[in-house]
């Protein structure tokens, strides 16, 4: 049988008798090579990669696994992670292992803070009035609650009285143009995740503006010995030097605080007061004695009953603070993220019932957060004179 035979013309007066077949007059026929075979590793040893990875890791981390642990609440296992945390930190140190976490934090801007921190020093007492019987308080906790617990007894200082609220300042601002842009720098915690970026793209469609957005995950106000946000604050100001300041902090704060040998309780009047004290700080290094703008968020309630009741104190503590410092500013967000004010978890948007929140009950979703971001972006316009047509001129 002819494995190859020559074409035959389909024309009807011609025809091409086919030639005998002959080994040289065969096609070639080339063959792709075959794969090179899929790479394996047994089972027993992605384990052992996977182990040594580990490993390394921690060690290299060791730092960061300690700080993190220092941000948690007291408790089991903030214990058992600083404890371990601790052993891993000092043969990290011993071998040189964490040279390369303290390079990189440094180069984002977040090298370990050595300044001295303002939150957690103890003001100055207040001078007390003559009293022909000197009396001796005893040893009593800085407040009490149904949720919280108390690591351990403490004196209650007596609370000095609210200062007058200093006259809000009607310093007329500048128009910003391209040349000299707003510099808005938005910062928190993870709260401010998706609501920074959001906002510093809605207010950059409404008139020049440079943006800024500095989140530092895991902290508040409570802990400064994790993170100590009056130093934050300097570092933003000398580093971004920023005309108007977007604040959202608290997602973190449902813990009690200490003060030298006081401790608050979460929730109570005297946390309340030590709350509002930490803020007014933080607000002043961020105005600079009236020189910038601060707008402070307030704090979305938490789905947890609990943290939510938090949520007002802390609300109630930054109302308070921004109403002694010139150039800060309390925006109350609530309205078209809240349920009058409680907990939801879907709000109406164009008729539409929208998902607003994080499945952690804490954090606001991109829908929430844009939200958010068309309430205050209005605010800061028109405070700014936020304008294309203006900056044209």
């Amino acid at each position: 049988m002819a494995l190859w035979r020559r074409p035959v013309s389909h024309h009807p007066s011609i025809y091409v008798a086919p030639l005998p077949f002959h080994p040289l007059h065969a096609p070639t026929i080339e063959t792709a090579p075959a794969p090179p075979p899929s790479p394996t590793i047994s089972v027993p040893r992605l384990i052992l990669t996977l182990a040594i990875a580990m490993v390394l890791a921690v060690l290299f981390g060791a730092r960061g696994l300690v700080h993190a642990g220092e941000g948690m609440p007291d408790g089991p296992f903030r214990t058992a992670t600083l404890a371990v945390g601790n052993r891993v930190l000092a043969i990290s140190e011993a071998a040189h292992l964490t040279i390369p976490w303290d390079a990189a934090q440094a180069a984002l801007g977040r090298a370990q803070q050595t300044s001295a921190p303002l939150l957690a020093v103890t003001p100055p007492p207040a001078t007390p009035l003559p009293s022909p019987t000197p009396r001796t308080v005893p040893p009593a906790v800085a407040g009490s609650g149904p949720h919280h617990t108390l690591s351990k007894p403490t004196a209650t200082a007596t609370p000095k009285p609210t200062p007058k609220p200093t006259p809000r300042p009607t310093v007329a601002l500048r128009v910003p143009t391209p040349h000299n842009p707003l510099r808005v720098l938005t910062t928190g915690d993870s709260l401010m995740g998706y609501l920074g970026p959001e906002l510093v793209d809605e207010l950059s469609h409404v008139g020049p503006i440079r943006g800024f957005v500095d989140v530092h995950d895991g902290t508040g106000l409570t802990r400064p010995d994790f993170v100590d946000w009056s130093v934050v604050a300097r570092q933003q100001i000398a580093a971004d030097n920023p005309d108007a300041i977007v604040v959202l902090i608290g997602g973190n704060d449902f813990q009690n605080m200490t003060l030298g040998n006081r401790v608050f309780i979460a929730g109570t009047p005297a946390w309340t007061r030590e709350y509002q004290r930490r803020a007014e700080i933080c607000m002043r290094i961020w105005t600079s004695g009236d020189k910038r703008r601060l707008y402070w968020l307030s704090m979305p309630p938490a789905r947890d009953p609990s943290w939510a009741y938090d949520d007002a104190r802390i609300n109630q503590a930054l109302q308070r603070a921004a109403a002694h410092v010139p150039g800060a500013r309390y925006i109350n967000i609530l309205g078209p993220i809240t349920n009058h004010g409680r907990y939801t978890d879907f709000v109406n948007v164009g008729g539409q019932p929208t998902l607003i929140r994080e499945p952690d009950g804490v954090h606001l979703n991109i829908a929430g957060s844009d939200i958010v971001a068309h309430e205050v972006r209005p605010l800061i316009a028109k405070e700014w004179h936020l304008s294309w047509h203006h900056a044209k001129k």
